[in-house]
């Protein structure tokens, strides 16, 4: 199943014409799914954020807005600074780089009650997170093409599960009517009334191939 997905996901790479070994695919296999958990964890604190800036901001008189500019401000200067000079940097001291930022931005808006230090970690995750995207994406060249997708892809989940992480964690009860909700809309009905044809579907077939092996003569 896997080497069929690896197929689907390789059809437009360059290297679609080579044959692939049982190593090739292990590590390919092993390369995909680290891009999709680089890209997941380099953009889950951003995504994090952004929920949490009505709670990062309360009691204090200051718009959501500040939180996005503070953020956005660093990750666009690292976007566009750092492409010029990272490919002289090993990556053992970037990807150190990144986890100490992302670390200390993390502590920093948790533990600490002042504002603008915790301004200041909302920064430092910025740079931490600007920093991841350049660092692996560039990295992505040395791979094959189907990790570019695998990057992206992770992102992608990371936008969907870094909100629903942090509102199961705050609010726990929400939980509980998202899934309620989920199961009593008309889509889940659907689903539900589709898988059961097709798991019927199913059984009716292996009976009827079982009666064809057993039993040739009345088939």
């Amino acid at each position: 199943m896997w080497d069929r997905i690896m197929e689907i996901f390789c059809k437009f790479s360059p290297e679609r014409g080579e044959k692939s070994t049982a190593s090739n695919r292990k590590s390919s296999w092993l390369n995909v799914l680290c891009f999709y958990i680089f890209g997941t964890m380099s953009f889950f604190y951003q995504e994090m954020l952004y929920t949490a800036s009505e709670d990062i901001l309360s009691g204090r008189k200051l718009p959501t807005s500040v939180i996005i500019v503070t953020f956005v401000t660093p990750l666009a200067a690292i976007k566009l600074i750092a492409p010029w000079f990272i490919q002289r940097i090993s990556y053992v001291f970037k990807i150190c780089f990144i986890a100490t930022f992302m670390v200390a931005g993390l502590v920093l808006i948790i533990f600490v009650n002042d504002m603008h230090l915790k301004l200041v970690g909302i920064a430092l995750n910025a740079v931490s997170t600007g920093m991841a995207e350049v660092v692996f994406l560039s990295l992505t060249s040395f791979y094959p093409q189907v990790c570019i997708s695998s990057f992206v892809a992770g992102t992608g989940m990371a936008s969907l599960v870094s909100p629903l992480y942090y509102t199961g964690k705050s609010e726990e009860y929400l939980i509980d009517i998202i899934v309620s909700a989920v199961l009593k809309s008309h889509w889940a009905k659907i689903i539900n009334s589709s898988l059961r044809a097709l798991f019927q579907f199913q059984i009716n077939g292996f009976v009827s191939r079982l009666v064809k092996m057993l039993l040739p003569q009345y088939t």
